[in-house]
């Protein structure tokens, strides 16, 4: 998958195809708005605002897939490619597809399923047939509706992102029925490995602008649980007690499983079951241990020696044992990114700690 990606990143495939559906195709679908130097906003006047995206998503839509039919191969072969798009459905293969491309090197056939999308982070929609192939051309575009149709100096499409995805038939749901469409497609970047689509899939655009500025309630439950972890840090630095730290620490660790009680409850009633295996007690054990017993024992001791706010610049070197952690028990590789990650934490939690010639003299 990633030779086909490099290929058409190469060659500037996305590129060229809105490059050609905004000069070519849209004046033939918009003819009256160019004359009348119209924005899209003005042609759908009459159209309801939550329709608006849904018509142009299906033109668009069309206007790619004459793109792919008649005017793909010219760029392909301009670019000298090994890739060609395969304009005829002559193979055999009996599952749903869109596009066809074939290494003319090889004679490889690869059967793409394409999906388009104004949604900033999903693509969605509904099939006959849950027998789909398994890769995915997922395409998000950002059209600007307020600009003139007819001004060739600006650009309909202020962003485009496009990335080819081994979807497999995992996220089609329903039955099919007689052409029904009664079966639904549903697909989140944020519920996918960034990474592996950063390195094997995106064939265009930024990843981070695409799944950035989605703010969701479980943002409110982070921003909630900073909160708390600043006041825990602040009253622990303050509780003055006569109790040993291992005693505090069940005290706090009693308390803290009552609370979680509740929502541990809800979720195993209403959402995903615990599976108790093998796996499952070593891992409880190990957060038991680590993170668990050994870090709050030793936050604890910080606290008392170095207050909270310096203390709570320690909670940085928690991705340096993240990066440890998943190369001694994930096989993840160490890059050049994570020594230089943790020379500038710890540089700067030293930063930090050291006092000032003013502090030492006052």
């Amino acid at each position: 998958m990633k030779l086909i990606t490099d290929e058409l990143k190469r060659v500037n495939f996305i590129d060229d195809a809105f490059k050609t559906i905004e000069t070519v195709y849209i004046p033939s679908q918009f003819p009256d708005a160019v004359l009348n130097n119209e924005t899209l906003n003005e042609f759908y006047c009459l159209e309801e605002s939550s329709q608006i995206g849904v018509q142009l998503t299906a033109q668009i839509s069309h206007a790619f897939y004459s793109y792919l039919k008649y005017r793909a191969n010219l760029n392909l072969i301009k670019c000298d490619s090994f890739l060609r798009v395969v304009t005829t459905r002559n193979h055999d293969n009996s599952s749903s597809y869109d596009l066809v491309l074939r290494n003319i090197n090889t004679d490889e056939i690869y059967f793409i399923e394409v999906k388009l999308s104004q949604n900033k982070n999903s693509w969605q929609g509904s099939t006959s047939s849950t027998s789909k192939v398994d890769l995915f051309l997922l395409i998000n575009f950002k059209i600007d509706r307020e600009c003139e149709l007819a001004d060739k100096d600006k650009t309909l499409f202020s962003g485009v992102f496009a990335s080819l995805v081994n979807m497999g038939n995992k996220k089609w749901s329903g039955k099919p029925k007689d052409n029904n469409h009664r079966t639904k497609f549903d697909f989140r970047v944020e519920e996918w490995d960034l990474d592996i689509l950063r390195e094997t899939s995106i064939i265009k655009g930024d990843l981070s602008l695409l799944i950035s500025l989605q703010f969701t309630i479980g943002d409110l439950w982070m921003l909630a649980s900073a909160i708390g972890w600043a006041l825990y840090s602040i009253y622990l630095f303050y509780w003055k007690t006569n109790l040993k730290i291992f005693d505090r620490f069940t005290l706090i660790a009693f308390f803290g499983m009552v609370s979680l009680l509740p929502f541990y409850l809800l979720e195993e009633i209403f959402f995903v079951r615990t599976v108790f295996n093998s796996d499952f007690f070593m891992w409880v054990l190990f957060a038991a241990i680590s993170p668990g017993i050994i870090a709050f024992t030793l936050y604890t001791m910080a606290q008392k020696q170095l207050g909270a706010s310096i203390t709570g610049f320690t909670l940085y070197i928690f991705t340096v044992y993240s990066a440890i952690y998943g190369f001694l028990f994930f096989n993840e590789q160490l890059e050049y990114y994570h020594y230089l990650g943790t020379v500038l934490v710890f540089g700067g939690v030293y930063l930090v700690k050291k006092k000032s010639k003013y502090e030492k003299k006052t």
